[in-house]
């Protein structure tokens, strides 16, 4: 987390987003996805910019048996 944080706090604000919204783009999730057996509960920002909620929507419907919840005026640091 720390990590994470540093990097976000010295980052241009334009390069955070176009980062993210490179990896949407490229990243498929999906055939893996269905493997994941454990308890999972996706938490999801209802403003996030570079991953929207209909990402975390798909990774639900993908993901059997998980949950989702969309946190209103949150953004991707929820």
């Amino acid at each position: 987390a720390e990590r994470l944080v540093y990097w976000g706090a010295h980052s241009r604000p334009l390069s955070v987003p176009l980062h993210y919204a490179g990896l949407v783009a490229t990243w498929d999730f999906r055939t893996r996805a269905s493997s994941i057996r454990t308890p999972t509960l996706i938490v999801a920002g209802a403003e996030d910019l570079p991953t929207p909620p209909q990402y975390s929507i798909r990774m639900k419907e993908a993901i059997a048996g998980s949950w989702l919840v969309v946190m209103p005026e949150a953004g991707h640091y929820v």
